[in-house]
């Protein structure tokens, strides 16, 4: 695979904005590099082109709840990106989304 994405100016962004040490170091450090079996890859696509479509609710103390994908919101993204998906896609990416709402939400 390719070498990445230089996240420099990332780090250097966060750094700016004032956010969190450990945050900026970070985005210094190289990702790790892993592999996606083949049958896996319609869900990457799928999430790929709709990652950004979350719903949040605020909390208390300032952070965000990452409460899920904004089904709605979903469906537009993979609409415009061309993109449709089949069941077992969409199972997929629902066992995506509880892994990756679980890590946005403070756990591992």
């Amino acid at each position: 695979m390719g070498g990445g994405p230089d996240l420099g100016e990332a780090a250097a962004d966060a750094e700016a904005l004032g956010l969190p040490a450990a945050l900026v170091d970070s985005l210094r450090v190289k990702p790790r590099e892993f592999e996606v079996w083949p049958v896996n890859l319609p869900v990457i696509d799928a999430w790929r082109a709709i990652a950004s479509q979350w719903r949040t609710a605020p909390l208390a103390d300032g952070r965000l709840h990452w409460l899920g994908l904004d089904y709605t919101a979903v469906q537009a993204g993979l609409a415009l990106a061309g993109r449709a998906i089949d069941r077992a896609t969409w199972a997929g990416v629902r066992v995506m989304e509880g892994a990756a709402a679980a890590v946005l939400n403070g756990g591992r």
